[in-house]
């Protein structure tokens, strides 16, 4: 398959490979299995901003969308394809914890394109490669993760993730 700007997408993969096997690497698991591998270009969990380098191995869970904790972020597809499930909007519900979507708009992204994500917007995504490699930056942290389920026009629950569920930071897939 051919990546970004004609460049094959194995190549980018192994140059993705060869970079992350340099870097602090933290596995991101869903459910017990990984989900996503973020590799550290520049900042830490604690930074207000950070560059980073991730591989997707899942996609998020079905009939669940998030937010991200971060004001704003922007990812860079390097490597791979995915399905983005995103409402055109949300709004925040009159109970406590609780939103209203509207249905989702379906993009599909390649490498070569952007994806702005803002703190307020849910998403999903569906990997339709084996692996997803991005380049991902993000502002200041704002808020926790934010869950809910796949349901429009209604109010809903959100499930706030406090803690956080990563591995030890030595565990890296790419080092030899």
């Amino acid at each position: 398959m051919t990546g970004a700007y004609g460049i094959p997408d194995e190549k980018i993969k192994e140059g993705m490979r060869q970079i992350a096997a340099r870097l602090q690497t933290r596995l991101i698991p869903r459910d017990d299995q990984p989900y996503l591998y973020r590799h550290y270009l520049e900042g830490s969990d604690t930074d207000e901003t950070a560059f980073l380098l991730h591989k997707f191995v899942a996609s998020d869970a079905e009939g669940e969308v998030h937010s991200h904790p971060w004001e704003w972020s922007i990812s860079f597809i390097l490597s791979g394809r995915y399905l983005e499930y995103r409402p055109a909007k949300s709004a925040f519900g009159k109970a406590p914890d609780t939103i209203v979507l509207s249905k989702p708009l379906e993009r599909i992204l390649v490498p070569g394109d952007f994806n702005v994500i803002l703190g307020n917007d849910f998403h999903r995504v569906v990997l339709l490669t084996q692996d997803v490699w991005t380049l991902f930056l993000h502002g200041p942290r704002t808020k926790d993760w934010a869950f809910a389920k796949e349901k429009y026009d209604e109010e809903i629950p959100l499930r706030v993730i406090k803690t956080r569920t990563w591995s030890r930071p030595e565990e890296n897939p790419e080092k030899p």
